[in-house]
């Protein structure tokens, strides 16, 4: 019963938010006040791909977006050029400690690799939700931040991605979630399918990297693909230091050369299946999205 309900809640329809996105072609987001958009926003984040290697440079023109097979308008795009807000969410219960120092490591590789505008928000959950360091783009207090990390306490998971997405709820910009975890949730007020749905709400991307129970739980492991793959994200399961490293690079490389973007549906809230279908027009490559949602 709960699975057919986190199948549903991961690609649930996205709600009202705060402000109005960036039209197409704007440099900026305007100064100006912050208005409401229509419920109808459904909002995209697409990473193309050619073999290994990302595909950037491509601009609206270059992808054709279908809900229902209607051909779609959007009405804001993000380049690989334009800002990235994102979300570090790192399990720091006790069976961590023994790998804290890697994951450490992996995670200012992560912080390297941020651009000018780029900001991050670090959290940990052991024992408790903790905000290690607010957004910010400040590469050294984020560094100080994340060597501060230690174990401690039971896992928090879903409360944790509940956060996250609380964190990045503002449409129209680039941002996306980059969760650590290794062990399955032992103390979160939230259930599987509370915090599925509020992703699949939010349409923020959710990169998971799992290590531990993660690796060895097939039921786990499952979760956090499905978790990952309705926010058009992926899951990586390293399975020593090295592969740790590599999964954080290759988030970071995800993430940096990811396209958002968003359009109105003009659909009402039926609860009806929507399928989704995003296509290069005269390009090459593979495209990943999410497939769909359910209008609610």
């Amino acid at each position: 019963m709960w699975m057919r309900l986190l199948i549903r809640g991961v690609i649930s329809a996205m709600l009202l938010g705060p402000v109005y996105p960036q039209a197409v072609g704007t440099p900026r987001e305007p100064a100006a006040a912050p208005i409401r958009v229509r419920t109808d926003l459904v909002e995209l984040f697409i990473t193309v791909r050619k073999g290994n290697r990302p595909v950037v440079g491509l601009t609206p023109d270059d992808f054709v977006v279908t809900d229902e097979g209607r051909v779609q308008k959007l009405v804001y795009f993000k380049t690989e050029r334009s800002a990235l807000r994102a979300v570090m969410l790192l399990d720091t219960s006790y069976s961590i400690a023994e790998d804290l120092p890697f994951l450490q490591a992996a995670g200012l590789r992560f912080l390297a690799a941020l651009k000018r505008g780029d900001e991050v928000g670090l959290f940990s959950f052991g024992g408790s939700i903790r905000e290690l360091a607010p957004m910010t783009g400040d590469l050294d207090s984020l560094e100080r931040a994340l060597r501060s990390v230690h174990a401690d306490g039971n896992t928090h998971l879903f409360d944790a991605i509940a956060r996250g997405v609380t964190e990045l709820r503002e449409p129209g910009i680039r941002r996306g979630i980059v969760l650590f975890t290794d062990g399955d949730d032992t103390a979160s007020r939230l259930s599987k399918e509370n915090v599925a749905r509020l992703c699949g709400r939010g349409a923020i991307p959710l990169f998971v990297i799992g290590a531990g129970d993660a690796v060895r739980s097939h039921k786990f492991r499952k979760l956090l693909d499905e978790l990952a793959e309705a926010t058009g994200a992926e899951a990586f399961f390293p399975k020593d230091s090295k592969g740790l490293s590599r999964a954080f690079q290759e988030v970071s490389h995800r993430l940096r050369s990811g396209y958002g973007a968003g359009y109105y549906s003009g659909s009402p809230p039926d609860g009806r299946w929507h399928d989704i279908r995003v296509k290069l027009r005269g390009k090459k490559g593979e495209v990943s999205v999410r497939e769909g949602y359910y209008a609610d």
